[in-house]
């Protein structure tokens, strides 16, 4: 508006730019995949079905803590994060596959659908919510336990989760409810770049700078 002299003084010179800060992805190896699944499945089996279900339904370790065995249907597999508990304000079903829906059946035996799906309580469900810090600290101690990768964060198994099912041929827009992004645009930045092919309509088109 000051270039087209519309005002003679610009109201947001003296407003520093926000820094946007790319978020860092890291897709974790098969191997230390195997190696992380087998260490909880013989030290910590509740802390398994949480991080299998960051990986198969995209859902947030804040999120987790909050969400509650009544927001499981097992019965049409779906788990219900609500817009209250999730980071971009958005409501959804997502999808429990039938591998991790075995993990919950056993998990959520002898529970109540007010309790929460993971606690306090060794990650059981029960009453209280755990502490998101608490995971953190759980990850970074099997890290260093059973040596994989020391840059491998907990919320790379959401990364690794959508690029999977990129890989597997899940149609991009069922992959972007799953994550609950908010465009298709956010999750196309998921596919790898040695997937991304030519169009085909272009290829095709036949079209000619000079005869």
């Amino acid at each position: 508006m000051s270039k087209k002299k519309y005002i003679s003084v610009n109201p947001c010179e003296d407003i520093s730019k926000i820094n946007k800060k790319t978020k860092e992805k890291m897709v974790i190896s098969k191997h230390d995949r195997e190696l992380i699944f087998d260490y909880y499945k013989e030290t910590n089996i509740n802390f398994l079905v949480f991080c299998l279900c960051c990986y198969y339904c995209l859902v947030r370790r804040t999120e987790l803590s909050k969400i509650k065995v009544g927001d499981l249907n097992l019965e049409k597999g779906t788990l219900w994060v609500s817009a209250n508990d999730s980071k971009n304000n958005k409501s959804a079903h997502v999808t429990i596959p039938p591998v991790l829906k075995k993990f919950l059946i056993n998990h959520i035996q002898h529970s109540k659908k007010e309790d929460y799906l993971f606690s306090d309580d060794n990650y059981k469900p029960g009453l209280i919510p755990f502490k998101p810090n608490k995971a953190t600290s759980n990850w970074s101690r099997m890290r260093k336990k059973i040596g994989v990768n020391p840059k491998i964060k907990w919320y790379f198994l959401k990364d690794t989760g959508i690029v999977d099912l990129i890989i597997a041929g899940v149609p991009l827009n069922s992959v972007r409810d799953q994550a609950r992004h908010h465009s298709i645009s956010q999750t196309n930045d998921y596919i790898p770049k040695n997937m991304k092919n030519a169009d085909a309509y272009i290829t095709n088109s036949g079209i000619k700078f000079k005869e």
